[in-house]
């Protein structure tokens, strides 16, 4: 199968995906800093701990079901010229960031990886890709605005554009198998 397509569809989006990892890391600074200064940020949102957040035993349907709820509000915050993708990016990070370091701090950093890097392989970059999107689509259509394009994108583009979106929600689906199958497992069988 040949996928240079999607090789570059992804460069096409490079500069975008860069952007919205800055963005993220941004936001992961900032819930570090928050636990450095030792913010309650659970009990600020109004939350007992980051089990109100998620059921005691997810399923894949319940991650795959979450983690497409913020793929399409980083792929539709293109509707808000990007200011939705920029928000989520930012608190998606804070909260990564923020449950991370406390993890960090309590558990050490080697449980953070196990607990993150399996499936985060997967679903960070996706997340990216959507944001990338949602990001590249504002910038070419501000140029079409201002008369320095003739089109948003090529038909070509929009075919490897909708392609590089199925690719990333495919991997954010492979992504929720994997928190469910390897990462819980591992970390079960690491940390008990």
């Amino acid at each position: 199968m040949d996928l240079q397509w999607l090789a570059l569809a992804a460069r096409e989006h490079r500069r975008y995906l860069l952007l919205s990892v800055a963005l993220f890391l941004l936001g992961a600074a900032g819930g570090v800093a928050l636990v450095v200064d030792g913010v309650d940020l659970f009990a600020a949102i109004g939350l007992d701990g980051p089990g109100g957040v998620f059921p005691a035993e997810p399923t894949v349907p319940f991650l795959l079901a979450n983690n497409t709820r913020a793929f399409a509000v980083f792929l539709l915050g293109a509707l808000t010229l990007g200011l939705v993708t920029v928000l989520g990016l930012v608190v998606n990070g804070i909260l990564l960031g923020y449950v991370g370091a406390l993890a960090g701090s309590q558990q050490g950093w080697d449980f953070v990886f196990v607990a993150i890097a399996p499936h985060g392989v997967l679903e960070l970059p996706a997340l990216f890709a959507a944001s990338a999107v949602a990001f590249r689509v504002v910038a070419r259509t501000a140029l079409r605005v201002a008369g320095r394009r003739d089109t948003v994108q090529t038909r070509a583009e929009w075919r490897r554009t909708f392609g590089f979106v199925a690719a990333a929600w495919i991997a954010l689906a492979v992504a929720a198998v994997v928190e469910i199958h390897v990462t819980f497992r591992l970390v079960e069988a690491l940390y008990g």
